[in-house]
């Protein structure tokens, strides 16, 4: 899937600035008015592009923080000597589920603007390989699986944080947009 236009502060302004002009003349001409049309049905599609491009954020951003509590909980699990290895290993099996899912919510923001799929990307990778790793040292050595598990908890941190970084810069024009909505003055 492509990247869509999404809602641009500078776009904001450019059509906010033509609607207000026109909207100050005492009678403003038949093709003023549909060029106000024209804008106003802009503006909504750039805001429901922009909805679009942060859900796909707000997924993945769901995604990964269940995979956060799963690996917080494996852990926990993990530092629990008394811990059955059948409880561990389902537990692996569920983060490895969870990164999964992750992953290909993930895929479906691949083309978003100015959005640097490929660290993301490495950083699942690398999540993904950390949580084998443990489960692979698991039945060896539990503490070198803690810190096999503590570099796919870093990773997911990372993921977790681009992410949202992302999703705000998507959102704050629409944010933008509605202020600037709130302001205008109201009718006679």
């Amino acid at each position: 899937m492509l990247a869509s236009e999404i809602l641009e502060s500078n776009v904001l302004a450019a059509i906010a600035k033509g609607i207000f002009s026109i909207l100050r003349k005492e009678r403003p001409s038949k093709q003023e008015l549909e060029k106000i049309r024209g804008d106003l049905y802009k503006l909504v599609e750039l805001a429901q592009n922009t909805g679009d491009a942060a859900s796909r954020f707000f997924e993945v951003e769901k995604d990964v923080s269940r995979a956060q509590v799963t690996a917080a909980e494996l852990a926990r699990f993990v530092k629990n000597k008394k811990t059955p290895r059948s409880t561990l290993s389902i537990s692996c099996r569920l983060l490895l589920e969870r990164l999964s899912t992750a992953r290909n919510s993930l895929h479906k923001v691949r083309y978003e603007e100015d959005f640097d799929y490929d660290a993301v990307d490495n950083s699942m990778n690398m999540a993904i390989d950390h949580t084998r790793q443990c489960a692979r040292k698991l039945s060896v050595n539990r503490s070198t699986s803690i810190d096999e598990l503590d570099h796919a908890a870093k990773q997911l941190d990372y993921l977790d944080n681009t992410i949202c970084r992302k999703r705000d810069q998507i959102l704050r024009p629409l944010l933008q947009a509605y202020r600037t909505m709130q302001k205008l003055p109201e009718g006679p």
